[in-house]
């Protein structure tokens, strides 16, 4: 009886065993079964997501390599137009300098045959004239060998250009007398609208000064000055201790070359000053504005 008790006991322990395992292993089939499908669809959305990084980098070099190409399109039409413009200015500037050229050409020309005619003169009056012209001639071609220019505009450095002026006027007018003549100019540039007034203004002032200032002297000091006062506002001067200028000249507009200084003052919108004590002092206050592309060329 308890053989028998024992024996039925082991069967159905055996059978709940294989019951258990039965279990086990269903269960382990649906997690494995689980884990497989949510393999393939991480695999899946792995491969997906793949697709679109590749198609996203293809979409971003080709974007990249036609922006390159625009970017060097533009670039290549900057580069034409910039070599454009530099021959055009180069052109340009080889024009001015071809006219610069002529034109100090034919001034030489002018004072060439001025000084021929002068040599058939026999008049005092008419010899100191012509002289006096071929003069203020060279103070206009002396602006054009004194001037260079870019963009169409031409600039001179006035420091040297009256020092030369000067130069020429006391060797032209050579006398006996001991007379300094002094330049005091700031570096200033100024165009040719502008150095050619202010030239002749002192061409006139200094010739009448050699001229007429120093009658019972045997010496004397005469002294240029050209200063900027403020951003636009300068000042031109030419001083003497002579005997000044003769009273009747200036109230009657006799003197040529007074008449020229006042004219060319005009010309530059000038102030002109003319204080006529202890020699004469000749002053013309006016506005400059240099141009903004000026380039300085000396």
């Amino acid at each position: 009886m308890k053989v028998k008790t024992i024996m039925i006991l082991a069967i159905e322990r055996c059978g709940g065993l294989k019951i258990m395992n039965i279990d086990y292993l269903a269960n382990l089939y649906w997690l494995y079964s689980y884990y497989r499908s949510n393999l393939l669809i991480l695999i899946i959305s792995c491969i997906i997501l793949l697709t679109i990084i590749l198609a996203l980098i293809v979409s971003y070099r080709k974007l990249k390599s036609h922006n390159e190409k625009i970017t060097d399109m533009q670039q290549l039409e900057m580069d034409i137009k910039e070599k454009a413009l530099q021959l055009a200015a180069h052109e340009k500037d080889w024009l001015l300098k071809e006219i610069h050229h002529r034109v100090k050409n034919n001034l030489q020309v002018i004072s060439s045959l001025l000084n021929l005619q002068s040599g058939y003169l026999t008049n005092d009056a008419a010899q100191k004239a012509i002289a006096e012209s071929q003069q203020r001639i060279f103070a206009i071609s002396l602006i054009h060998h004194h001037s260079l220019g870019t963009n169409g505009i031409l600039h001179v450095t006035m420091p040297a250009y009256l020092n030369e002026l000067v130069k020429h006027l006391v060797q032209s007018y050579k006398t006996d007398k001991n007379i300094t003549v002094n330049v005091d100019a700031d570096d200033i540039q100024m165009d040719v609208s502008y150095a050619m007034p202010v030239g002749l203004i002192v061409n006139e002032a200094v010739t009448n000064v050699l001229k007429h200032a120093y009658p019972n002297k045997n010496e004397g000091i005469v002294t240029i000055t050209l200063k900027q006062l403020g951003d636009e506002n300068y000042v031109l001067s030419v001083t003497d201790d002579g005997i000044g200028l003769n009273q009747n000249a200036i109230n009657s507009n006799n003197s040529l070359g007074l008449t020229l200084i006042k004219g060319l003052s005009s010309d530059i919108e000038g102030e002109l000053d003319l204080q006529n004590s202890n020699g004469t002092a000749i002053s013309i206050y006016f506005n400059y504005c240099l141009p903004v592309d000026y380039t300085e060329i000396s």
